[in-house]
C-alpha cells in the first residue's frame, strides 16, 4: 500500500454490469421437478478512497452496492485503517444482515495476507449461522521498476 504526501491518496469509482447465470430449482419430496437457467444482469457499484491521517496512518473507506432484478439492493460498507503501510485493520457492515471485521498484512510488495470474520445480526439467521471466516492470499503481478508506471492496488 502506498501513502505519500497528499491528503487524498486515491479515489476509485467503478460501475460494472455483469451477466450471471441464475439457476432456479423446484423440489418436491421425491425428485427435482425442473431446472432452468436464465441470464440475469447484475450491477455492482464500487467506490473507495485512501485518506492520509499521518505519515504512518491512513483511513480507507470503501463501499460495494449490488443490484439484481428481483432482489433487494444490498450495500457493503467498510471502514479500515492502513497502519505503517503494512497492516490493515477494519470493520464492515452489510445492509440487512451482517457485520464483521478484517485484518491484513503486506508480507512483501507482491504478497498480501488477509483474514475476515462475518456474522449475522438478524435474529432469524443468527440462530442458524454463527459466522464465517475467510483467509485470503493475494499476489500482485505488477513488478515495480524505474521503467514502469504502476498504480497501487488499494481497492
Amino acid at each position: 500500500m502506498l501513502v505519500d504526501n497528499y491528503n487524498v491518496l486515491c479515489n476509485n469509482y467503478n460501475l460494472k454490469p455483469n451477466k450471471m447465470k441464475r439457476i432456479l430449482l423446484s423440489f418436491n419430496t421425491s425428485n427435482i421437478n425442473s431446472s432452468t437457467g436464465k441470464e440475469q444482469r447484475n450491477y455492482f457499484l464500487i467506490a473507495g478512497s485512501l485518506l492520509k491521517i499521518t505519515n504512518n496512518l491512513a483511513f480507507k473507506p470503501t463501499t460495494l452496492i449490488k443490484y439484481m432484478v428481483g432482489a433487494p439492493v444490498q450495500a457493503d460498507l467498510t471502514a479500515s485503517f492502513v497502519i505503517v503501510n503494512k497492516f490493515l485493520l477494519g470493520a464492515m457492515l452489510r445492509t440487512g444482515n451482517a457485520v464483521g471485521g478484517l485484518l491484513g498484512f503486506d508480507i512483501s510488495e507482491q504478497f498480501h495476507l488477509g483474514y475476515s470474520y462475518e456474522t449475522s445480526y438478524s435474529i432469524k439467521t443468527f440462530k442458524s449461522n454463527q459466522g464465517s471466516h475467510e483467509l485470503a492470499l493475494r499476489y500482485n503481478f505488477v513488478f515495480h521498476n524505474k521503467n514502469q508506471i504502476s498504480f497501487p492496488r488499494n481497492f
